[in-house]
């Protein structure tokens, strides 16, 4: 069984709800619309070449102490665990004890209970992605009562220090949006300005909700000819593999559609077979954001058209660097550690064979080299 795929669910299948949104001006004119895919291809370009260097730059003052107790929250959905490859050679570069606390996603409690045990092991840092203050809740009281720094991943949070308990969110809101809006140009200048776009979103986690009205905005702001239907799809659906049938369904119901854009590559687990087996292989084209190694080789197989993706391993790497400043007591910046480098990889520039982009090439190395350590 895929690891996608949660184990012991106890929600049932939930709707999906879907609306139709579409785009400024209300219809679709004829022929393309040069403008506006010369537009969006212009603000695409720097992102369709590969990362050579860190969004880091600033060396620590000493190197961190050694010792130091770890504890990361680990969310068991796809898109979530690579992130742990890289909080182990990180904390590993450091001399620091990693302790991997796995949660469900799907259980509302998970998160602020495996925050819970964190704080009873008596952490120095914990790091959660994808998560709120408002789901960690208490746990995250006790956090701050314990002077345990908090960093987040992927998360809407305003970073507050000791005041909220949060001291770095590594790919914030801003960040997210913007991996999802280069998708979107991707589409706009592929389809010549008139794109039928389905986009299929998970609503339950809050930094997916912002992704969603960016990419929406895009759309009517920059392409009027464009028209976008949002599919809502459940983590618990998402997790069951219900995806892709949810997506077929609605294609199926409107055969005008002709993109259909995931917002992380878990909703595009086995899409192109459903697709194809609904005789929609060859009239609908993937694309997406936050591919794992299955959508990595439906790139390479010409079965997806594009996906925006980043290092998520490296994402871990730049968390366990606002860690290590702190340890040494620096002050992180404002904006050091928001963004991460982005490639919107296509069938032409994928790597092959398939597997997780771990992200910039020698990412591993410009950090160490920033912390002092060999």
């Amino acid at each position: 069984m895929k690891r996608s795929m949660i184990r012991a669910l106890v929600v049932p299948l939930l709707l999906v709800a879907a609306c139709s949104a579409p785009a400024a001006g209300g219809t679709t004119p004829s022929g393309t619309d040069p403008a506006a895919a010369a537009a969006a291809e212009k603000n695409l370009a720097p992102y369709l070449v590969k990362p050579t260097t860190i969004s880091v730059d600033q060396p620590l003052t000493q190197r961190p102490p050694t010792g130091k107790k770890v504890y990361w929250l680990e969310g068991n959905i796809q898109s979530i665990l690579p992130l742990t490859g890289g909080f182990k050679q990180a904390a590993a570069a450091l001399g620091w004890q990693l302790t991997v606390l796995t949660y469900d996603p799907t259980d509302p409690q998970g998160p602020s209970s495996a925050m819970a045990q964190a704080v009873a092991g008596k952490a120095d840092y914990i790091a959660v992605s994808g998560q709120t203050i408002s789901v960690l809740g208490a746990a995250l009281d006790a956090a701050k009562a314990a002077k345990i720094p908090v960093i987040e991943l992927f998360s809407t949070d305003d970073v507050g220090g000791a005041a909220n308990g949060i001291y770095a969110n590594i790919g914030s809101a801003e960040f997210s949006k913007r991996s999802g809006t280069l998708v979107a140009d991707f589409v706009i200048g592929d389809s010549g300005g008139t794109g039928k776009v389905l986009f299929a979103n998970v609503p339950d986690f809050a930094i997916l909700r912002i992704v969603g009205d960016a990419v929406a905005q895009d759309y009517q702001r920059g392409c009027a000819g464009c028209r976008l239907t949002t599919l809502n799809i459940s983590t618990s659906d998402m997790a069951a593999g219900n995806a892709a049938s949810a997506i077929v369904s609605r294609l199926q119901a409107d055969p005008s559609i002709g993109y259909v854009q995931v917002a992380i590559g878990d909703l595009a687990t086995g899409l192109p077979e459903a697709l194809a087996s609904a005789g929609l292989g060859d009239k609908v084209k993937i694309v997406g954001g936050v591919p794992n190694k299955e959508q990595m080789q439906q790139l390479i197989d010409g079965k997806a058209a594009a996906y925006s993706t980043f290092g998520r391993p490296e994402a871990a790497w730049q968390a366990v660097d606002a860690m290590a400043r702190i340890s040494v007591g620096m002050d992180l910046g404002a904006q050091q550690h928001v963004f991460l480098p982005l490639w919107v990889l296509t069938p032409k520039t994928v790597p092959n064979p398939a597997q997780d982009y771990a992200g910039t090439a020698g990412h591993e190395a410009q950090f160490t080299k920033l912390w002092q350590v060999s």
